[in-house]
């Protein structure tokens, strides 16, 4: 996800690798009423993998001792100029939301190749009813390898979202 300005490119995958980073109460304006509704706002739908043929290689790979399998990935390559749907929020602000389905996923996580916000920037992921937030990331939580995996958010259904100032927003 570049994050220069806030124009991301999400590579979304369920690869899994656990963020320190806890589950604290992230600030979600889409969360807040007066804003779009969840309906209006563009939907990216990933097919879920074949289950049965997973499940049994986990358990040819649990009969071999090797660890448990968290998470398939999925590559994409998202920009808002491409996909998702910007609004004015208070203040001027704009933001920036994407829902993402993966029917029956258990969970959803993703990784950015490139990722850096702006200092105006606010960016955090949430389950599409609210009960599991990321904690909010800003500019101060770049990482310095400039990619970043975020922590596991459950259920098949989740919005990513970023807010920033007006002269932020680039493509």
């Amino acid at each position: 996800m570049s994050m220069r300005s806030c124009s991301p490119v999400v590579a979304v995958g369920a690869v899994s690798l656990l963020f320190a980073g806890g589950f604290a109460q992230g600030s979600t304006w889409g969360l807040n009423q007066g804003h779009l509704p969840n309906e209006a706002i563009d939907l990216i739908e990933m097919a879920g993998p074949d289950y049965e043929r997973l499940l049994a290689e986990d358990d040819r790979d649990a009969d071999k001792g090797l660890p448990s399998r968290i998470a398939v990935p999925n590559a994409v390559s998202i920009t808002p100029a491409t996909n998702g749907t910007w609004e004015t929020v208070d203040g001027g602000r704009l933001m920036w939301r994407l829902r993402v389905l993966s029917p029956g996923a258990a969970h959803l996580n993703f990784g950015f190749d490139r990722f850096e916000l702006p200092d105006s920037a606010d960016f955090t992921i949430y389950s599409l009813d609210g009960s599991d937030i990321l904690r909010s990331m800003t500019s101060a939580d770049n990482p310095a390898s400039g990619e970043y995996w975020t922590p596991i958010v459950w259920g098949d259904e989740v919005v990513i979202e970023i807010s920033c100032d007006l002269e932020d927003r680039e493509f």
